[in-house]
């Protein structure tokens, strides 16, 4: 058997227990992609995430992404917690107050910034990619199906369901009201059918109405079909979502819009993630997402 060092944080949460779990291997070099799945199951949150140096100009170090389901090409809370466990354990030379470093993913090279404070890093943001939009999807009656929600809490928003990718694909479904958000259950049959023709399994709802008055929207995302059935809190979702409310009009003017969504509270993770839109008149020019993270646990798995 051979030993794998692990540290486990949770990210966009500013105390343990909250937010979207995260195991974290500082040294992946000897673990194959079964291998690497395999631990993936047996640590059973969204995701984790393995290390590996790099041979990529610009970038500081590479990083694989995992569900229980499969590898991933991008996914928002490992790149943050992995860039957190990185600059926490010495792995990159830290700045007095700002480290910047370069994660080499799946989906190409990922920029990430940490801010540190009186008490160690307390904000760690990443830049995504440019959004694309993808189809429309029309069956409000079907998503609802699938939500256990009435149809007309979708179509009374008046806005698009609608696929978007900014390192990932997801179904953006808008939603009119926090209750119907909070008494969302996943029925499988109807949730597989949405996704027969789409590029996507990945299904986010969100609302403009929210829990806590810091927030502009509560969010919640599903994920079966990658046997995650739903996740605390989606970093990967929330650039889609700041990039979908630019297209619709939905962000205040200027040059920078920034919001705040919540999720997980359905899951007694509450979550807290901080989004940018850097626009050129009506042109995104940049997506950043970022939050806090605690580290919880550190040890040793053995294989």
């Amino acid at each position: 058997m051979t030993a794998y060092r692990f540290v486990q944080v949770d990210v966009f949460t500013s105390v343990p227990f909250g937010g979207n779990q995260l195991a974290v291997f500082t040294d992946a070099r000897e673990l194959d992609d079964r291998r690497m799945l395999a631990i993936a199951r047996e640590m059973n949150y969204s995701e984790s995430t393995f290390i590996f140096p790099t041979s990529t100009p610009g970038a500081d170090w590479r990083v694989r992404i995992f569900t229980p389901g499969g590898e991933v090409p991008f996914a928002g809370h490992p790149t943050l917690g992995t860039a957190f466990v990185l600059a926490d354990a010495g792995m990159l030379k830290p700045a007095a107050e700002t480290t910047t470093m370069v994660l080499e993913l799946g989906v190409g090279l990922i920029p990430v910034e940490l801010r540190r404070g009186a008490q160690g890093i307390d904000l760690v943001t990443m830049e995504q990619k440019l959004p694309r939009y993808g189809p429309v999807f029309q069956d409000a009656g079907l998503v609802a199906e699938a939500l256990s929600i009435p149809a007309a809490e979708i179509t009374g928003a008046g806005l698009p369901m609608e696929v978007v990718w900014t390192g990932l694909h997801f179904l953006m479904v808008p939603v009119c009201s926090l209750k119907a958000m909070q008494r969302m259950r996943v029925n499988l049959d109807a949730f597989e059918r949405i996704f027969a023709d789409l590029p996507t399994n990945l299904l986010y709802a969100f609302c403009r109405e929210t829990v806590a008055a810091a927030a502009q929207v509560h969010a919640r995302m599903f994920a079966p079909g990658i046997n995650v059935p739903e996740d605390p809190a989606t970093g990967s979702a929330s650039g889609c979502l700041g990039a979908y409310l630019a297209r619709h009009g939905l962000l205040p003017e200027g040059p920078t819009a920034r919001l705040v969504a919540e999720q997980g509270l359905e899951m007694q993770r509450p979550s807290r993630i901080l989004i940018e839109v850097r626009r050129r008149g009506e042109e995104i020019t940049a997506i950043r997402v970022g939050g806090q993270v605690v580290k919880v646990a550190e040890g040793w798995l053995f294989a």
